[in-house]
């Protein structure tokens, strides 16, 4: 991770506890990548980003989604879409929260 990144991210954490929202020193960074339905409609495809960025309004709102963004252009694998960086060291629970999306 980059000192920019880094820097960023502690940014983002501050912003949060000084707005007096509770946030856990741990987090978890989950990587999106590109699911096995490729090729869609657009009119399907339009859906589920619909349903995406609800689902993000949703866990954010319930304090569990603390940061989350697209890839650029450059990226280290193709099927990587974006990122999460939610409000929990438990990998059990960041794995139902990132399977909700």
């Amino acid at each position: 991770m980059s000192a920019h990144f880094i820097a960023h991210l502690q940014s983002e954490l501050d912003g949060l506890r000084a707005a007096g929202i509770a946030v856990e020193e741990a987090c978890t960074l989950v990587l999106l990548r590109t699911g096995p339905a490729q090729g869609l409609p657009a009119e399907v495809r339009q859906r589920a980003f619909v349903g995406h960025f609800a689902n993000m309004l949703r866990l954010a709102k319930d304090g569990d989604l603390l940061l989350a963004g697209p890839y650029g252009d450059v990226r280290h694998a193709k099927d990587l879409r974006g990122l999460f960086v939610l409000d929990t060291a438990d990998r059990q629970r960041a794995e139902q929260l990132a399977g909700s999306d």
